[in-house]
């Protein structure tokens, strides 16, 4: 669990509630395709928790974080081959392109999972 501030108040059922500047530990539950769910414990109350979504709070602290990244590039070039119809030609320049150099000409990158460096080893190690 990472100590967090809460940035604004929120009121929950019973006459419980996370008041402004309130110190909390946040606890990450992973539902999936790098998501979370988030819990606050109260320091006076940490079996009581709360349901928080990020903009609600501010860590306190920084933590190291293992993030996959994917570069996409596209280069193209054209090929002259022989062959008897369109499906050959292609099924032959794909042949013949393992065999030349390519120049990037654009890239992409995205983000994919993102880990705290803990979760990543319990998941992974």
């Amino acid at each position: 669990m990472r100590k967090a501030i809460i940035k604004k108040g929120k009121n929950y059922k019973f006459g419980q509630s996370l008041k402004k500047g309130e110190i909390v530990l946040i606890e990450e539950h992973c539902i999936g395709n790098g998501r979370y769910r988030l819990t606050a414990h109260p320091l006076y109350n940490i079996v009581f928790g709360f349901a928080v979504t990020p903009s609600q709070i501010e860590y306190v602290e920084k933590e190291k974080f293992i993030v996959s990244v994917t570069r996409t590039s596209w280069s193209s070039k054209e090929i002259t081959v022989e062959a008897s119809n369109r499906a050959e030609a292609e099924r032959l320049a794909l042949d013949e392109a393992g065999n030349l150099e390519f120049s990037e000409k654009d890239a992409e990158y995205k983000t994919g999972s993102v880990y705290s460096k803990k979760q990543f080893d319990e998941l992974f190690k």
